[in-house]
């Protein structure tokens, strides 16, 4: 029980200097950090004043190279989107003449579904006629056919 001091005491101290080297890593790490940074600073305002020294004639010569480059970068964006255009356009062509195509088909296929349709309700007029006559002959047939429902549009 005497050593519980001690014990205390070398633990503080092992955490203070822990704590001290965790101090002088981070230091050493934020310290190159912020030298980098410095430095990156430095050569950036270097690149820019090399840019803005020079002639008045130089930095018109460059102001005029730069409106150029962006001249030509949206000339090329312009001529691109018209070639997309004219793409789209020749894709939207070629897809109504499909649908025409597809439309008309539909309306002939409408048309003899419909055709179809008036034949069968007449055979089943016709097969209606023929049991009532045999049933009139008091002969059994010996197959009817199921009730004719009208749910085909133009029936």
């Amino acid at each position: 029980m005497d050593n519980i001091p001690a014990i205390i005491g070398t633990i503080g101290g092992l955490t203070g200097i822990i704590g001290l080297i965790s101090f002088v890593v981070f230091y050493r790490e934020n310290k190159k950090n912020l030298q980098a940074e410095a430095e990156k600073k430095e050569a950036e305002t270097a690149k820019i004043k090399a840019e803005t020294e020079g002639s008045e004639d130089d930095r018109k010569t460059k102001t005029i190279d730069w409106a150029f480059e962006k001249i030509d970068k949206l000339t090329n964006r312009v001529d691109s989107l018209e070639n997309d255009l004219s793409v789209t356009k020749d894709d939207l062509s070629k897809t109504n003449k499909k649908l025409f195509d597809v439309e008309c088909e539909n309306q002939s296929f409408k048309a003899k579904l419909i055709r179809a349709y008036h034949r069968i309700e007449a055979l089943i007029r016709g097969i209606k006629i023929l049991l009532g006559q045999l049933e009139a002959n008091q002969i059994i047939p010996a197959w009817k056919p199921d009730e004719w429902e009208e749910d085909i549009e133009g029936g």
